[in-house]
Parts: structure tokens; sequence; C-alpha cells
């Protein structure tokens, strides 16, 4: 059944589907070391994160997910940003992209889901389990876009234009050097 984004029974289902863990497939597809380190990572997490959307029908909105021993214990939507270990926010096309698909890593290396509270030496210590965390509510919670009734995330018209690509990810101009300044006088 298809639900709004955060909404209640949205965070309930993304609370099932990051305490779910990835599919067999999904850890299939990866090196078992990457998996290990994770579920190491996700073992000692007893923190909580409030992930937000900065602008769901004209407000922000905010899912936190409460962890206690690697083992998410609860999810509440809130208008406000909670007191939360980490609290990070993106607008709702990086929320539409995530949910449809792209990838969860560079949404938040590119700093998109950008991290506005919490210690961001020890939150990269365990970023990959953030990442595959994130991605499982993509992966795992059919959902409903604000102001397209019937129509799944991702889908149909009006599909979040971030989709689309390698056009949209940040360019690196190899081979090309500034111009030396001229010093003075000649």
């Amino acid at each position: 059944m298809a639900v709004r984004i955060f909404s209640p029974e949205w965070a309930e289902q993304v609370r099932q589907a990051v305490d779910r863990g990835p599919s067999a497939q999904l850890r299939a597809s990866k090196l078992e070391t990457y998996w290990d380190w994770i579920d190491e990572a996700r073992g000692k997490c007893s923190d909580s994160w409030a992930l937000g959307v900065r602008d769901l029908d004209g407000k922000p909105a905010y899912l936190l997910l409460q962890w206690d021993a690697g083992v998410c214990k609860s999810a509440e939507i809130s208008s406000t940003a909670p007191d939360a270990t980490y609290v990070l926010a993106g607008g709702l096309d990086v929320w539409q992209a995530l949910l449809a698909g792209e990838d969860t890593g560079r949404i938040v290396m590119y700093r998109r889901l950008l991290l506005e509270k919490g210690d961001v030496v020890r939150f990269f210590r365990s970023i990959y389990f953030f990442v595959e965390s994130v991605a499982a509510i993509g992966r795992g919670c059919p959902l409903m876009r604000p102001g397209a009734a019937g129509e799944r995330a991702g889908r149909g018209p009006g599909r979040c234009h971030h989709r689309s690509g390698p056009r949209h990810w940040p360019r690196a101009r190899v081979g090309v050097r500034p111009a030396r300044r001229q010093s003075g006088g000649e």
C-alpha cells in the first residue's frame, strides 16, 4: 500500500525497512567484508537520526529514527527539527531522487542531504551504515508523492529531474589549468 511521505504510516514503514536491513540478494552483490563492517557499525549504533525535508507542502518535516544497539526502536514525524544526535535535511527534490533509487552515497557526499547538526567526524566513521540504512528507505517504502494522488514516487509526469543521470553530476575540469598571473613591469 502506497502512503504519503513523512506521514506516521510512512515512518513505520521506514522503521521496518531500516531495521530489516539488506536483502540476501543485495548482500550478495557486494563484498562480504563490506557487510561485516556495516554489521559492526550497526551493532554499536545507539544514536538518533532526524532526517528532514525542507519544503514539504511549503513547510519542513522530519523523520526521527531512534536506534538502540543496532535496532531501530522507533520512528516519529515532527514539524520541527527534533533533538537528535544527527540532523540531516534536503529539499523535496532530494527526497524524490532518493526514493526513486538515486545513489544515496552520492546524495550525501554531494551535500544534497546535508548534515546540519552532529559531530561530523563521528558521523562519517559509520557513513556506510548510514548510507545503506537510508537506501533501504527507497527500496522498501512504496509511497505517494505530494500532489500526485495515486502516483508512485519517481514514476510518470513530474519525475524528479535528478534521476536523469550524469549530466546533473558535478563536473571535474580535467587538464585545464587556470591562467597564470603575469608579474607586472613588462
